[in-house]
Formats: C-alpha cells, sequence, structure tokens
C-alpha cells in the first residue's frame, strides 16, 4: 500500500521552494548525452526509403505508440548518422511544433534514429529515472515553464541541445522514490486508458447501430431497393432541402469575455469542439440567433465544414446554421442521419479561401423518412449510446485532473510517497 505524507521542511531555489533534502540540477549534469535530430542537409526528404533503419517522429512522441510511422533510411545512411541512434531508456523530447512533450523509448522497439523534431537524452541513471524525467517534463508546471519559456525565446520557437542542457529539475534524494512516483503516475494512466478503451467499445457500438438502425429500422422484414440501397419497404426517401428550413447564425453587436446571468453563450465552432472557452452576449440582441437543446446545429463555414451538434443553447456565431426540420421528422432522428452523412457534405465543400457547405449538395441530400414513431424508438437507442459515451468522458476528463493535481505535488515534494 502506497503511503503519503505532506512535507513541511522547504528551502528556496532557483526554481522555487522544493524539499531540503531535494536537489535542483540541471539536465546537463543529470545526463550522460543530449543530442538534437537531423538538420538541414543532414537528413533530406529524398533520402527516406520504404525499408530500412526507422526514423522516430513526434507522431511516436505523441501517441506514445513506437510501432507506428512509416519513415525509414538506407544502413549506409544510418552509419552516417549514428550519434542520432536511440536507445532503450533513452528520453525523447519534441523540440519543434509541439514543443515539451516526452516518452521513454522502450526495450522492444526497432532500431532507429530521431527525426529532425526530436531530441534524446541519455540520462545517468544512478541518478535520475527515465521515467521519472519524462513525467517531470509532461506534468510538472515549473519544468514545463522553463521549456515554454526557451522556446519562446527563440527565433523559430523551437530547441536546442544548449536549451535542453539549461532545463533545471527539482530531484528526490532516492531513485527509490523517484521509482513510487513512476508507479503511481503509471496506475493512474491504466486507469485512465481502460476509460478511452470502453470509450472506443462504445463509439464502434454506436457506429455499428447507424449503420443499422439507419438503413434497416427495427424489426423489419420486407425491403426494397431504391437509390439509396436497400431501406425497408415503408420508408420513404426525401431530398433534405424539402423537409427542413435553415438560419445562419449572426455576430451579435457586442461580445463579453465573462459571464453574468444576463447573457447567452456564442456559440461558435471552436467551442462547440471543445477547443475554446465560450464568449457571451446578450440574449436581447436584435442581431442574435437563438438555438435551444433540441435545436441542430451545423458548422457551416471552416475546415469542419458538414459537423453537427446538439443539445446546446445560446446564440449562434455567424460560421454556424440552425436546422429545423419540419413535423414529419424527429429533430434528433435528423441529427443522427447528418451525423452519418458529414463525410459527403465534407467531401462536397465548397469555396477558394474558406470552405463551406455546399448549398446544392445539402439541399438535393436523400434521407431516409420511416415513419415518425420509428424515427423516435431509433433516436432513443441511438441516444442511450452517446449518453453512455458522455458519461465516460466525464470520468476521463476526471481522472485526467486528479492525475494533474496529483502528479504536480508529487513531482515538487509538496506530497512526498515513503520510499
Amino acid at each position: 500500500m502506497v503511503e503519503f505524507y505532506r512535507e513541511t521542511g522547504f528551502k528556496e531555489t532557483e526554481i522555487g521552494k522544493v524539499p531540503k533534502d531535494w536537489m535542483v540540477i540541471t539536465l546537463e549534469k543529470a545526463s550522460l548525452k543530449i543530442k538534437t535530430g537531423p538538420f538541414g542537409s543532414q537528413l533530406k526528404k529524398s533520402e527516406l526509403t520504404e525499408g530500412g533503419i526507422k526514423v522516430y517522429t513526434q507522431e511516436n512522441i505523441l501517441r506514445h505508440n513506437f510501432s507506428s510511422g512509416n519513415l525509414y533510411i538506407s544502413p549506409e545512411k544510418f552509419e552516417k548518422l549514428k550519434s542520432m541512434e536511440v536507445r532503450p531508456g533513452d528520453v525523447l523530447l519534441t523540440i519543434r511544433g509541439s514543443v515539451g512533450c516526452s516518452a521513454v523509448f522502450p526495450k522492444n522497439a526497432e532500431k532507429g534514429i530521431i527525426h529532425t523534431n526530436l531530441a534524446y537524452i541519455r540520462v545517468k541513471r544512478e541518478l535520475l529515472l527515465p521515467e521519472f524525467l519524462s513525467a517531470l517534463i509532461n506534468e510538472c508546471r515549473i519544468v514545463k515553464a522553463q521549456i515554454i519559456n526557451i522556446a519562446s525565446a527563440t527565433t523559430l520557437g523551437a530547441l536546442y541541445a544548449k536549451h535542453i542542457k539549461q532545463i533545471k529539475i527539482p530531484l528526490p534524494p532516492s531513485v527509490n522514490e523517484q521509482k513510487r512516483i513512476v508507479q503511481i503516475l503509471y496506475s493512474m494512466d491504466e486507469a485512465i486508458r481502460a476509460v478511452e478503451a470502453s470509450i472506443d467499445k462504445y463509439e464502434r457500438l454506436k457506429k455499428g447501430l447507424m449503420q443499422e438502425l439507419l438503413t434497416k429500422g427495427i424489426g423489419h422484414k420486407e425491403f426494397k431497393e431504391t437509390e439509396m440501397g436497400r431501406i425497408p419497404k415503408d420508408w420513404d426517401i426525401v431530398k433534405l432541402g424539402r423537409v427542413v428550413k435553415y438560419e445562419k447564425g449572426k455576430n451579435p453587436s457586442r461580445l463579453f469575455d465573462r459571464y453574468n446571468q444576463n447573457l447567452i453563450p456564442y456559440l461558435t465552432a471552436e467551442y462547440l469542439r471543445g477547443l475554446s472557452p465560450p464568449k457571451w452576449c446578450s440574449p436581447e440582441d436584435p442581431r442574435v440567433v437563438r438555438v435551444n437543446g433540441k435545436d441542430i446545429i451545423m458548422i457551416w463555414d471552416g475546415s469542419y465544414s458538414g459537423y453537427v451538434f446538439t443539445g446546446f443553447e445560446g446564440a449562434l456565431a455567424s460560421t454556424m446554421v440552425k436546422i429545423i426540420p419540419n413535423r414529419e421528422f424527429d429533430a434528433l432522428f435528423l441529427y443522427y442521419v447528418l451525423d452519418k452523412k458529414f463525410p459527403v457534405l465534407h467531401g462536397t465543400t465548397v469555396g477558394t479561401g474558406i470552405p463551406h457547405v455546399n448549398k446544392m449538395v445539402f439541399e438535393n441530400m436523400l434521407v431516409p423518412k420511416p415513419p415518425l414513431p420509428e424515427q423516435q424508438k431509433i433516436a432513443k437507442i441511438l441516444r442511450m449510446v452517446d449518453e453512455v459515451i458522455e458519461l465516460k468522458k466525464k470520468k476521463r476528463e476526471k481522472l485526467e485532473k486528479t492525475k494533474k493535481a496529483i502528479m504536480n505535488l508529487l513531482l515538487t515534494g509538496k506530497v512526498r510517497v515513503r520510499a
């Protein structure tokens, strides 16, 4: 059983307060070697091959998957770049683009070198565990802040070997204590991975159910051939433009950064996709287009044109449309139909600058029309699966927040674990 205790004895250091028995050390002193990937003419695109010695890229770090990727170099080129060969236990660090992400190179990975956008840090294992350093880079605020500050001060927003050497890390006196912290991190990551696997399972289930229910319905035995393929005999096919009205959102007269009870959220594509916090506007603004939780919302302009949402209330952004079906359609059923049609709508966008949904394709798109009671049953089944997925995503989010909070306490020594 893991035994935690709150540290009470601290000392001031150049990176802030750390426990009195901890060190603050530069990566240069904690490492045997720090090496960045090939630059410029050292590795040209023309020298990459379909087989040979693997080249590890940022994708491997960001996905924590060292079997993915298809970049290789010849054995002859490898000999020239041998100093960039990565070994089991090396800490890999992203140094361009998504700067400051890390992973430990595993024992079972195939032989290879690092790409231009990576560096490896070969640590002194009697002093520092590779897994502990990787945790510091990924989870510790005081280490991440140094990486961001150093990268932002360079012309290209990149890290170089001389910069990596300067990074200071807090270091417990015992490798055993580092090991216990890493084990806690591993346990939390395992819990998160289990939830993610469950989410994947239910998303596959939903995809299969959508394919089945939106083409075969519930309990049908008689079918007919149509321009949409084989569908139940009592279903109809209609053009979307004949059964819906749609209204484009508008920019409000004024946007607010802070919420108060007199304001409503301004629904942008970024906010709906969870990529930005909301801005707010007045519901009394004559320019706003209001939506409620039952309305279908579609991204009309932008890189995700054709993507649909439901369950949101607020004012619609100018890049979105509100879709209102007639009485022959259940709104939630139509939402799932349009969700399934996303590849078509997205794949036929028009516009030389900002892409947008092709109005002709949208209005002439054929959609199935089961009897209204069956639409409602289908929508209810799919909504039940969505609700399970949403609950699991909230659980994942809670676990990730808990992990972040706990790891920051452990990695800065505010909470200790018995070695």
